[in-house]
């Protein structure tokens, strides 16, 4: 500590109580004194909750009376009752309080707070927490209503009694309408208390409540009309039995609930209440409940085995259902939908685009290669930049599917710029339309992208080679509409193509619109906001800090290469299949099936891929794609051109392998994620910024694909040799590359083992 410079020390305090700095440095040097009376003059929080009597009176002293403490800055106390004798509440010594929280540990305490309850009046939080019982529960109940409901001018917003019952209180005659409450927990003596808060409380916005006497008041009925539009939020305990159709008369009017919880003992008049008759009275009348959690007893007058079977097989056979179908089977479902939607669109482009501008707009070659090669600018720079802004301000799962939500229409939309020409045809301005088409796509491309990515890490309570094989088979999906597409193409006529597209993107907005929005539904009822960034906030690196670290990272500079050539191979593939079906297999209908087979079989096998990579790794499987990649195309070179069905195997397979690494690399990145999480000690993982930056240095290999392939379509003048030359060479110089690079790649095997073994038991937010 002595070595520490002041910075440090002091933001060693800021995880400190109050009172343990004081005890544990004041007295080490006087150097630390003069630290902690320079903190504490700034500090808004005096924190001096389980205290001891010696402890305070030593801050008291040292700190409070000497004025280190700078009262005026004071905004949030936190303190015991018997405090209260020294620290004097009011308004011209704590001008800025505006949270307070008092803990009662005597009885005797109880006459001190007395005193003060004008002035809590004046605060926006008040949390009281006794644990000892009141002895005077009629002055208690007298002051609260006098001075903290029937006082004019009152400005708590939020108020908390974390009391034992005997601090129960009648609110019967108090009129909420005056009260700015939004919050609000206590305990109240019966149930016509409760229907009046629903009633008359028009601000609040979450009510945590308990009540003793579960009977109606029938010579002072109460009804709610209209119940507060703004509650979201209640907590509702009963400590005596209840009758259910009390229970259900209220509760069905409370349409704007969204998280319930309830803890309940029904009555014998009541029956048996289980699962499937608490959703069809009540839960059905609560269009905006998202969150519920419940426990009900029911009093019987007999029991026999009839019954417990009945309520076994009937209320607890549904529960499993449900939770094991939301628990697996949906979220697979709308991450595999989510992918389909994605590569539905994307196939279509990276397939038909560079044709469409080179055979039918006529762009000159020009024109073309400057705007592929001013849209290689911006498809590097963009991914590390979102993947940053992604991470420093959407964190959250929440916020990730928000990102989704917004742009996915919008990345359906800008695919339409390339099958509508803003200009004519054979314009010099085409070039410019293709610049703008291509930035505008990718940008919201490479949202999607990255925050899709992201849930892979995020969602962490679902094992990721799971979600991968549900990635797959949405990929596999997205191949259909690219084989139903050929059947309308034709080159001197789009316009049944554009019918098809523009349906197609219709179909898919509203696709995404409702599958992210089920999503979130599902992940906020079993609360995945829990375990995110909403308690510890991490410092996240700026991104040319972290762009500029990343040299340091062995493996991810080997794969991000590795990457790149991958990318570049496989958008090549996608590219030249027109060229090469257009040349070697001119028959338009078997074109169309061999299309729509090069598409699918790649994510068909992806599955089985996946399935490879549980039993033997994920390093091993891709190393063994590659050594066959390699060994395939020069077994083809040798054969040569004059075998049809040869080169049909060659464009299913070449598509397949390059395809079934690509979808793979994504793993190898997670893992690089849980490395850099592990080297840089980060209590969080960056998802979405290390997906982005990785494709920083392998994403441009995207523009480089479409400017060789349209580079061979002018100069090889569809001269057969020559391009199948071409297009056999390039796989075999990328699989020797990447065989070289991927032999120096150490992340896997034993180190990996351990590194998840390491990650697993000392983060915070992994749970498998």
């Amino acid at each position: 500590m002595e070595s520490l410079p002041n910075e440090i020390v002091l933001i060693v305090f800021r995880y400190l109580k109050t009172y343990d700095i004081v005890y544990a440095f004041y007295f080490l040097k006087r150097r630390y004194a003069r630290l902690i009376e320079e903190f504490r003059s700034f500090s808004t929080l005096i924190n001096l909750t389980n205290a001891s009597l010696p402890i305070f009176n030593l801050y008291y002293s040292l700190l409070y009376q000497t004025c280190h403490i700078n009262k005026l800055n004071i905004e949030s106390l936190k303190i015991e009752c018997y405090m209260l004798n020294k620290f004097i509440l009011n308004e011209n010594i704590f001008p800025r309080l505006e949270s307070l929280s008092i803990i009662i540990r005597k009885i005797n305490d109880l006459s001190i707070l007395f005193k003060y309850f004008t002035f809590f009046t004046k605060l926006k939080q008040l949390y009281i927490r006794s644990d000892v019982c009141c002895c005077d529960r009629i002055s208690f109940e007298e002051q609260v209503k006098l001075k903290l409901f029937q006082t004019n001018n009152i400005q708590l917003q939020s108020l908390t009694f974390a009391t034992p019952p005997c601090f129960s209180i009648s609110l019967q005659d108090i009129n909420f309408e005056q009260c700015l409450f939004t919050n609000l927990t206590l305990t109240v003596r019966s149930m016509n208390d409760f229907c009046s808060i629903l009633h008359s409380a028009r601000q609040l916005r979450s009510l945590c409540i308990r009540v003793l006497d579960t009977t109606i008041n029938h010579q002072n009925p109460l009804t709610i009309i209209k119940p507060s539009q703004y509650l979201k939020h209640l907590l509702f305990i009963c400590l005596h039995s209840i009758s259910y159709e009390i229970f259900k008369n209220i509760f069905k009017t409370l349409t704007s609930i969204e998280k319930l919880s309830f803890s309940l003992v029904f009555d014998i008049q009541s029956g048996i209440i289980d699962g499937n008759r608490l959703r069809d009275d009540i839960f059905i009348y609560l269009p905006n409940l998202i969150n519920l959690q419940f426990e009900i007893k029911s009093l019987l007058s007999f029991i026999s085995n009839h019954i417990i079977e009945s309520f076994k097989k009937k209320f607890y056979k549904y529960l499993r259902t449900i939770f094991k179908m939301i628990n697996k089977q949906l979220i697979y479902l709308f991450y595999c939908l989510l992918s389909f939607f994605k590569t539905s669109i994307h196939y279509l482009h990276v397939v038909y685009y560079v044709q469409t501008y080179i055979s039918i707009y006529k762009i000159n070659s020009y024109s073309f290669w400057l705007a592929e090669s001013l849209f290689l600018i911006w498809n590097s720079l963009n991914d590390p930049l979102f993947g940053w802004l992604s991470d420093r301000y959407t964190s959250s799962i929440d916020h990730r599917l928000n990102y989704l939500i917004l742009c996915g229409p919008l990345f359906c939309l800008s695919s339409l710029c390339f099958w509508y020409p803003i200009v004519k045809i054979n314009s010099s301005l085409l070039g410019l339309q293709l610049l703008f088409s291509l930035c505008l796509y990718d940008t919201f491309l490479t949202m999607i992208d990255l925050n899709y990515n992201s849930l892979l890490i995020d969602i962490s309570i679902y094992k990721r080679e799971t979600l991968s094989s549900a990635s797959a088979i949405g990929n596999a999906l997205g191949s259909l509409p690219l084989l139903i597409s050929y059947l309308f193409w034709n080159v001197l006529d789009l316009r049944l193509f554009r019918i098809f597209v523009t349906i197609l993107t219709i179909i898919i907005m509203c696709g995404f619109i409702f599958v992210i929005q089920a999503m979130k539904r599902i992940l906020y009822c079993y609360n995945i906001k829990s375990i995110e960034r909403n308690i510890i906030q991490e410092h996240i690196p700026n991104l040319w800090q972290f762009i500029y670290n990343i040299h340091k990272h062995k493996n991810y500079i080997i794969f991000s290469l590795v990457n790149l050539i991958q990318v570049f191979h496989c958008h090549f593939n996608s590219n030249s299949i027109p060229l090469i079906l257009n040349i070697f297999i001119p028959s338009s209908s078997f074109g169309s099936i061999l299309l729509g087979i090069s598409f699918l079989i790649p994510h068909l096998s992806n599955i089985y891929f996946v399935y490879l990579c549980k039993l033997q790794g994920t390093y091993y499987v891709i190393r063994n794609l590659f050594y066959i990649k390699l060994f395939f195309s020069l077994y083809l070179f040798i054969q040569g051109n004059n075998s049809i069905m040869l080169i049909c195997l060659f464009i299913i397979s070449n598509r397949m392998f390059t395809e079934g690494i690509c979808k793979l690399n994504d793993l190898i990145i997670t893992d690089l994620i849980d490395e850099d999480q592990f080297i840089y000690k980060r209590i969080y993982p960056l998802s979405a910024l290390i997906f982005g930056t990785m494709t920083f240095l392998s994403k441009p290999g995207q523009t480089l694909a479409p400017i060789i392939s349209s580079r061979l379509f002018y100069s090889l003048n569809n001269q057969r040799q020559d391009l199948f030359n071409n297009i056999i060479i390039i796989p075999i110089i990328c699989s020797l590359c990447q065989i070289i690079l991927w032999r120096k790649f150490t992340l896997h095997g034993y180190r990996l083992t351990s590194l998840r073994s390491i990650l697993r038991y000392s983060s915070q937010n992994i749970i498998i």
